[in-house]
């Protein structure tokens, strides 16, 4: 629930960061040889090991991999034409193709200095094996007669440039297998080490890069929002969970010794979302060098439970749609950058999340009466609640569409 002091909750939120769902793309660098030839077995079906194996990754290379969607998706072809050659070739060859791709996979372990067993790459280790494996994984996909297409362009000679997989290191690490070990990196060895990601720039100025968690692709895009003293600014990132999840967080980044060598980026997480309309951050504004204006979406359960602390959110919750994607308006809240002390502003209602929705589908009863206590208030949506609308909204609907245990 958003509530007007503190910290908005973290449940659900960036806790998820850490999920591990499986993919029915993932290839593992390990199970190449076995996912290829296992059609030329006998009667033997492919096996699916394959759909759950970042799962059970554990060899440094493989680790990598599955966080690294453009290696996976080179994986993935190589993979292909692995499997395409196996069942072109005449029997004599198979063994011959066999051993060749042992041969490969012991030999890009040496080649981009990637320990064969151990834990997870350090960031270090990975901003120099990462790009080196993208060019290994290239070469033997046109070995093997499949297409590559284009490399990544180098990254621009800005040094100001900040690559979304490098503020991702340092805000959560949803899509790297390890976090920074303090709030700052070397910018340029991070840019270059994500080099072979590809980034695109939206209209808005939003800035995006693909990542992946345990094989499940995700995307990590950032948007400035202002500038603060002493070279600071606020950002708003969003990083997607793989599949359906996405959270949001409201950062403080800097460039720590701009202009001479190596500047290090700094960041540090000020705000967390929730997962989209569950306390997803819909916009961020930077009222003063000491204030951010924050609008929250919100499902109609915490809609109503943000200006009273006595609301029974949990009750109601199921009874008015509350999942992750049923956007019922937004609250507004001022966040002090110096104390940290939030405070509620507002509430907005475009329309209700019921627009086009049988009530005897979701509730009936409930969500008519909600319906009423809102009409009562606000006769024409969108409408702009003030705190005391909003406390007043709550305490209507408590009485009016009571609800708790034998109702």
């Amino acid at each position: 629930m958003l509530k007007s002091a503190g910290r908005p909750p973290q449940g659900g939120s960036r806790s998820l960061r850490w999920y591990r769902p499986g993919w029915a793309g993932t290839v593992l660098a390990l199970a190449l040889l076995a996912f290829a030839f296992a059609p030329l077995a006998a009667a033997e079906p492919p096996p699916q090991a394959v759909d759950s194996g970042c799962l059970d990754a554990v060899a440094p290379v493989d680790l990598l991999i599955c966080s690294d969607a453009t290696l996976l998706r080179l994986a993935g072809k190589v993979n292909d034409a692995l499997r395409a050659q196996s069942e072109r070739a005449a029997a004599g060859k198979q063994a011959e193709l066999i051993a060749g791709q042992q041969v490969w996979l012991r030999q890009r372990l040496d080649r981009c200095h990637v320990p064969a067993t151990g834990s997870a790459l350090s960031l270090t280790q990975r901003w120099q094996a990462a790009p080196c494996l993208d060019t290994v994984y290239r070469e033997r996909l046109v070995a093997l007669g499949g297409q590559a297409g284009p490399a990544v362009p180098m990254p621009p000679r800005d040094s100001t440039f900040i690559h979304p997989l490098c503020l991702d290191a340092l805000l959560g690490g949803l899509a790297a297998e390890v976090e920074a070990e303090d709030e700052t990196i070397p910018l340029a060895d991070c840019t270059l080490g994500n080099r072979h990601v590809p980034v695109s720039t939206a209209p808005d100025g939003s800035v995006s890069a693909e990542g992946a968690v345990a094989g499940v692709p995700t995307t990590i895009t950032y948007r400035r929002i202002g500038h603060l003293a002493e070279g600071r600014e606020i950002f708003i990132v969003w990083s997607s969970a793989g599949e359906s999840g996405s959270f949001s967080v409201v950062a403080e980044v800097a460039l720590e010794g701009a202009g001479q060598h190596p500047p290090m980026l700094r960041a540090s997480a000020l705000v967390d979302g929730g997962d989209r309309c569950d306390g997803g951050i819909a916009a961020v504004r930077l009222v003063d060098p000491r204030t951010l204006e924050i609008d929250f979406n919100a499902t109609a359960a915490a809609f109503l439970a943000v200006a009273d602390d006595d609301f029974p959110e949990d009750i109601y919750a199921d009874e008015l749609l509350p999942c992750a994607e049923c956007c019922f308006g937004t609250v507004r809240f001022r966040h002090d950058l110096s104390s940290g002390a939030r405070t509620l502003v507002s509430g907005r209602l475009e329309r209700t999340a019921w627009d086009g929705v049988a009530t005897s589908d979701t509730g009936g009863a409930v969500l008519a009466c909600v319906r009423a206590a809102i009409t009562a208030i606000a006769p024409q949506l969108p409408h702009a609640f003030s705190v005391e609308e909003m406390r007043k909204l709550s305490q209507n609907v408590q009485k009016a569409c009571p609800l708790g245990p034998g109702q």
